[in-house]
């Protein structure tokens, strides 16, 4: 008995308290609907007024880094004696002009396949330069390292197939981090007398347009490239440094990718004898020391309300002075102005565009500058472009350069 009305009493216990605890959620629930809670969402946000950019322009920009890759089949032995000697003067070019320069060389040709798949005959490529790099800093004289780097070409089992373009997309993509620098012109520099012919030995995707656009993803923007196509055009008025007895050879793809890299229009070099050769080296040295003429804009602007000043005088935006790019946020001088750009000052102020990362409930908007409350005002105080969410500024409230703005609001 005492066991079974011991189990009894456990058993209403355990009911009352199930019932208490219904009732008090019932209870809860009643008293929620009469008071409904809902939680609302709110953002925070900060802008810093940042609507200025200022650069000063250097006497001339002498910073260039030079990937040359040669041909070094055997038919290129009647030029190895004045392409080295137009290297080496184009070496003591850049020592004259004091230009900071990276040279790097990589070998453009590679022996035939035997036996190997593609893959593994595209995998035996180069992804490396030819010995060490060529600086300015060097301590043994440019001459003698490209005579070092030259001494393989058109040796007697020289490699004959010729891949300039694939070995050039090889060796950057894989000495970009250490070999480019932000400031510096990326120069690319074919010479053959023959042509690339990747596209056959590997696969036909390899378009001109497939290496030229590798090339050119190597820098930010295409006027930091040069490129030049030291080749023939396949007649007899341009042989290579007098290779005529191995024909005519036209190199239109090492020609067409060049002139698809470089902006100047001054790719294609056809070549002659060695004075010719070092005579174009030297163009393209001075190629680099052209003034910058693309600015980038640091905030997103109003395109409306750019303002560019150079040694503080104002410059009216027009076709023969700058744009603005909006698609890449940039000022952008035109050739026959920048040359005026040396050694100035380019400043370029504009109102900054601030969007909103949410849609606010414009009721519930604080906004603070520099720690003021600002009205909601079109007239003087701030409003918000509901379809874009651009915060914007009016009448004696506008921000000037440095101005901390705080909002806060409620999400829609």
């Amino acid at each position: 008995m005492g066991n079974k009305l011991g189990k009894y009493t456990h058993t209403h216990l355990r009911a009352n308290i199930l019932y208490s605890f219904a009732s008090i959620v019932a209870l809860s629930l009643l008293n929620g609907c009469n008071e409904p809670t809902t939680f609302v969402p709110t953002a925070t946000e900060q802008f810093v007024y940042d609507n200025r950019d200022f650069y000063q322009q250097p006497d001339q920009v002498l910073q260039a880094d030079y990937l040359i890759v040669p041909d070094f089949s055997y038919s290129m032995r009647t030029s190895k004696e004045g392409l080295e000697a137009a290297l080496a003067e184009f070496a003591t070019y850049l020592q004259q002009e004091d230009i900071d320069y990276h040279v790097g060389f990589a070998r453009g040709t590679s022996q035939s396949r035997n036996g190997e798949s593609v893959q593994q005959w595209t995998n035996l490529l180069p992804v490396s330069f030819l010995g060490g790099l060529l600086t300015a800093t060097s301590g043994t004289s440019a001459q003698s390292l490209i005579a070092e780097k030259l001494s393989p070409l058109a040796a007697a089992n020289a490699p004959n197939e010729v891949v300039i373009l694939e070995t050039t997309k090889r060796v950057i993509e894989a000495q970009a981090s250490s070999f480019l620098r932000q400031g510096a012109q990326l120069v690319y520099v074919f010479i053959s007398d023959s042509d690339d012919n990747s596209q056959t030995l590997i696969n036909s995707n390899r378009t001109t347009s497939y290496y030229t656009n590798a090339l050119r993803a190597q820098k930010s923007h295409p006027d930091y490239i040069n490129a030049r196509a030291f080749v023939t055009d396949g007649s007899n008025s341009c042989p290579l440094l007098g290779s005529a007895n191995y024909g005519f050879k036209a190199g239109n793809r090492l020609a067409s990718v060049a002139s698809s890299l470089d902006a100047t229009n001054d790719s294609f070099r056809c070549l002659h004898d060695e004075d010719t050769l070092a005579d174009s080296l030297k163009d393209l040295a001075n190629d680099v020391s052209k003034p910058i003429s693309r600015f980038a804009v640091q905030a997103n602007a109003d395109p409306g309300s750019i303002e560019v000043r150079v040694a503080g005088s104002k410059v009216n935006p027009g076709p023969n002075t700058w744009v603005f790019k909006a698609n890449t946020n940039e000022v952008v001088f035109k050739p026959s102005y920048a040359d005026t750009l040396i050694g100035k000052s380019i400043e370029i102020t504009f109102d900054m565009v601030m969007k909103l990362e949410r849609s606010p409930n414009l009721d519930s908007m604080v906004v603070t500058l520099n720690g003021a409350v600002v009205p909601q005002s079109g007239g003087s105080g701030w409003s918000v472009d509901t379809n874009t969410l651009e915060l914007k500024f009016h009448g004696g409230w506008q921000p000037t350069h440095g101005d901390i703005i705080l909002v806060s609001y409620e999400v829609n």
